[in-house]
């Protein structure tokens, strides 16, 4: 049997190599640990840094709601309810959206339930001369042609003390002159008009013209002198 024989050299060469190779593995597993002690603490700070993360979201949230919520509450701070002394509709606006408001201005007129509507006409102070209460109005609604519905009928009521500026009209004359208006009112003989067969109530705001006839006078006097025609709306 062939025996090998290993010499002192060797031998001592074998032991340093296991040590040196356990002490590569000491090294190794020191730095295992170290590598998992730092994962730890990375997965330990990518958790708290969500957890603020969510928790700032939340707040940033909340203050944001908080925001919106007083812009609201602002907004109805600076809005007024006005009630109407009666119940009825609007017939005319006279501001639009928006638009800022003095103390005392009107912007409105309301129209109470079965009123009765009466034309408000804008009269040139140059006509007002021989206009008085009673006279008869030829009205003409812009919505029902009075060449296919014919003419309506009214009488003035009341002429104002004071005149107004074309800017202080609700409905200036179309093509106006810069004059001043006196404001009528003329009664309805009807409160609507027969169309189609059918009575079509008149409506609040509806433009008309009229033709008042001052004096009774003979046919051809009318003809050289033309009626005076104002225009005006239904109230």
């Amino acid at each position: 049997m062939e025996q090998q024989y290993v010499s002192v050299v060797q031998l001592k060469q074998q032991e340093q190599a296991v040590l040196e190779l356990k002490s590569i593995q000491q090294s190794l597993e020191r730095q295992k640990t170290v590598v998992t002690k730092e994962l730890s603490e990375l997965e330990q700070s990518l958790w708290e840094t969500r957890a603020q993360s969510g928790a700032l979201q939340a707040t940033e949230g909340h203050d944001l709601a908080a925001i919106e919520q007083e812009l609201v509450n602002q907004g109805i701070s600076n809005q007024v309810l006005l009630r109407a002394p009666v119940a009825g509709i609007v017939a005319t606006r006279l501001v639009e959206p928006g638009e800022a408001l003095k103390a005392g201005q009107s912007f409105a007129t309301l129209l109470p339930r079965e009123s009765i509507l009466i034309a408000q006409l804008s009269v040139p102070s140059r006509a007002i001369g021989f206009i008085k209460p009673g006279d008869v109005v030829l009205l003409r609604y812009m919505a029902f042609p009075f060449q296919k519905f014919g003419l309506q009928r009214g009488r003035v009521l009341r002429i104002s003390r004071n005149t107004m500026d074309q800017a202080q009209l609700i409905d200036s004359p179309t093509g106006a002159q810069a004059d001043s208006y006196y404001r009528v009112l003329a009664a309805l003989d009807s409160q609507s008009v027969k169309a189609y067969g059918n009575e079509e109530k008149l409506r609040p705001g509806m433009q008309l013209e009229a033709d008042v006839i001052t004096e009774k006078r003979k046919l051809y006097e009318w003809l050289i002198e033309p009626l005076y025609t104002v225009k005006g709306f239904t109230k």
